[in-house]
């Protein structure tokens, strides 16, 4: 069972490029981000959690986010060896040293961390400073807690991918934040919601 549960948290990811031909404007879609005991998230964290969902979908061990205000990108090393502990620590000092964005066509960013900014969820409106109403990138990830937004570009990806996405990112956080002892290859991006329903 648990080789079936990993291989399941290997899964391929969302299909990037699976909207329909034509498809333009942008899309959101809102979710939880909290702690394994309730808590909220802090922009670490959520970094470090975009960064191993990431790193699950391209097989890759380095990976770039994109920031905001100013633009610039942080290149996340996911080691499988490291602790949680010192992942994090990682990604916090490469979210201080990020690089100021520049027009590279050979630099690949999927995914951008949006600041915070307050949700008015009766009305379902986001007010404020939000750069990813118009994302930079394929998907740009507000750093909110314990309410989220994955702001997206409809011509990139579909919203049931997002859907997942966000799911996957919700889990890896926090598992991330229950788990600081354990080896980031121990750290599962699959809920096991998720991993019974593929089984059964």
């Amino acid at each position: 069972l648990a080789r079936a549960v990993r291989a399941i948290d290997r899964a391929p990811p969302p299909d990037w490029g699976s909207s329909p031909r034509g498809v333009t404007g942008t899309g959101q879609h809102r979710y939880d981000l909290v702690a394994a005991d309730g808590g909220p998230i802090d922009e670490g964290t959520v970094a470090a959690g975009l960064g191993l969902v990431l790193a699950h979908y391209t097989g890759r061990s380095e990976v770039n986010v994109g920031l905001f205000d100013p633009l610039r990108v942080a290149r996340l090393v996911v080691d499988p060896a490291a602790t949680v502990t010192d992942y994090l620590s990682a990604v916090r000092t490469s979210l201080d040293t990020a690089e100021r964005l520049v027009a590279r066509q050979d630099l690949e960013v999927w995914a951008g961390l949006a600041p915070a900014a307050p949700l008015d969820l009766a009305g379902l409106e986001v007010v404020g400073y939000l750069p990813s109403l118009e994302p930079l990138y394929p998907l740009s990830v507000q750093v909110g807690s314990p309410h989220a937004v994955c702001a997206y570009q409809r011509s990139y990806i579909d919203a049931a991918a997002v859907a997942r996405f966000t799911q996957h990112l919700a889990t890896a956080c926090r598992n991330l934040s229950a788990s600081t002892g354990k080896a980031i290859d121990d750290i599962p991006i699959t809920s096991d919601e998720e991993i019974r329903r593929l089984v059964t």
